[in-house]
């Protein structure tokens, strides 16, 4: 990447986290909490585990982003109180270690609020994972990857047209909203779009005065938590400390490249250059899909013919077809080189204790996956005792003897 990340999300690995402290030391390091919650139901104590106003009244605690750190503990502690769980050995660790999990604790994150899980990195792993396979060689892997990329781009060029022409349905009168929704792609406008509603909800303005050329306004929101916001009124700009617009959510127009010095951007004409290219690529995708579309609804043929036709103009038959190249050709044009005559150097042997190379093909399930997949399993007659269950007449009594205990 060029930097270190300025947030880095993992499990709860405490390698990881040494790693994460020793080496990257200005990186702020944030616990995947959704493998935290998955662990709760092994945790909480048989007694209290079936009580719906506990799950409720942790949740409200813990994935709240609108609490302040000394009133996440305040409240924390009083749930420990009131369902007796203050000698738990868990709740008492996860306190103790709060600062890398808990919401409250990234207020001062430009969109922590967005950033609580793993869940995007993970199903990056399983989009690539049905393009490649463990026994691949490299030359195997650089051409199913570039496949991957390829099918990966196709998506984010549809929902670039999606967000170019989908107009979504605003909450509010607010002009703010209906800015964000021309700055963000529609699925980061949904999540913005709940923060505006509950601000808009929440939020009041107690104070205003005039300085020099700019106006300053004082917003309180229900829990007494101030923020100053100020206009600008020659350039008509403002500024607010919780108003942040990360490059990655904005819409295709408005991105920026992700890796390069925004120092160097101006100044790189070879930047500039890619800029163009990609803005004659969208511009070229935004038109195929919109004649597609309309192609579609009528039932026509006619943007086939046409667009063949065109094709033969521009082009003619002197770009040759790489589906026409066979297996072993396109290999040697990838590494520039000939498949030598005795092959010295073979693949490695697939470790097979874990991972997708693993030779049972699965991972361990946990005690919550099992019980899940048992409770979804058809229950049947006991020829013994007459019940349904998920035992039989061989293994009535232990069964029925583990399911009471």
């Amino acid at each position: 990447m060029g930097f270190a990340p300025k947030l880095i999300l993992t499990d709860q690995d405490w390698g990881m986290k040494l790693a994460i402290e020793r080496v990257l030391t200005s990186t702020r390091h944030r616990w995947c909490m959704w493998h935290i919650m998955m662990k709760l139901p092994e945790k909480v104590p048989k007694r209290i585990l079936a009580n719906k106003e506990l799950k409720k009244d942790l949740d409200s605690c813990i994935w709240s982003e609108l609490l302040e750190p000394e009133e996440f503990e305040e409240t924390w502690l009083t749930i420990m109180d009131q369902y007796g769980l203050q000698n738990v050995s868990w709740f008492t660790t996860m306190f103790t270690q709060r600062e890398y999990w808990i919401p409250a604790y990234f207020r001062d994150f430009p969109m922590g609020s967005l950033l609580k899980t793993t869940s995007f990195s993970e199903s990056e792993n399983s989009f690539f994972k049905r393009y490649t396979k463990p026994h691949f060689n490299l030359a195997d892997f650089v051409m199913h990857y570039n496949n991957a990329l390829d099918a990966q781009r196709n998506i984010s060029e549809r929902l670039d047209f999606s967000d170019a022409t989908k107009v979504p349905i605003l909450s509010t009168e607010l002009l703010f909203e209906k800015h964000a929704a021309d700055m963000y792609t529609d699925r980061i406008f949904q999540q913005v779009q709940d923060e505006i509603v509950e601000a808009h909800r929440r939020c009041r303005m107690t104070h205003f005065e005039m300085e020099d050329n700019t106006e300053i306004y004082t917003i309180t929101d229900s829990l007494r938590n101030k923020v100053v916001v100020r206009h600008e009124v020659g350039t008509e700009s403002y500024h607010c400390d919780y108003t942040y617009i990360g490059t990655r959510w904005l819409k295709t127009p408005l991105l920026k490249s992700a890796h390069c010095d925004p120092s160097e951007e101006a100044s790189s004409s070879e930047v500039s250059q890619v800029d163009r290219k990609r803005v004659v690529a969208a511009k070229l995708h935004s038109l195929y899909f919109r004649l597609f579309q309309r192609a579609q609804s009528n039932d026509d043929v006619a943007l086939f013919d046409g667009m063949e036709e065109l094709s033969q103009k521009l082009f003619g038959d002197t770009v040759p077809s790489v589906s026409s190249m066979d297996k072993a050709k396109r290999i040697e044009n990838l590494n520039e080189a000939s498949r030598p005559s005795v092959v010295n150097v073979h693949p490695p042997n697939v470790v097979s204790t874990k991972g997708s190379g693993s030779s049972s093909g699965k991972r361990i399930a946990s005690a919550t996956e099992k019980a899940i997949i048992l409770q979804n399993k058809p229950k049947r007659r006991c020829a013994k005792c007459r019940e349904m269950g998920h035992h039989d007449a061989r293994n009535c009594g232990r069964e029925k003897g583990k399911a009471k205990m």
